[in-house]
């Protein structure tokens, strides 16, 4: 009897663990595809070069008005 409900608890765990693990699979790979898709939208944009470097033009200005304003 004993050794009925410890197969039974041994394969609920090991039950529990295989959903986790594929529950885990599955979002890594919607995550992979969501990233591939935004991807090939960005990479498509043609004007996507001149957008980026624009962008960064933007953070570095930005990073160099608060270093003077924490001067202040």
């Amino acid at each position: 009897m004993d050794f009925i409900i410890i197969a039974f608890l041994a394969g609920a765990i090991v039950w529990i663990v295989l959903i986790a693990w594929k529950v885990r699979v599955h979002d890594q790979v919607l995550e992979k595809a969501t990233l591939d898709q935004a991807w090939r939208i960005v990479l498509a944009d043609p004007h996507y070069v001149h957008r980026r470097q624009y962008e960064e033009r933007r953070h570095e200005l930005e990073a160099q008005l608060r270093k003077e304003a924490a001067g202040l």
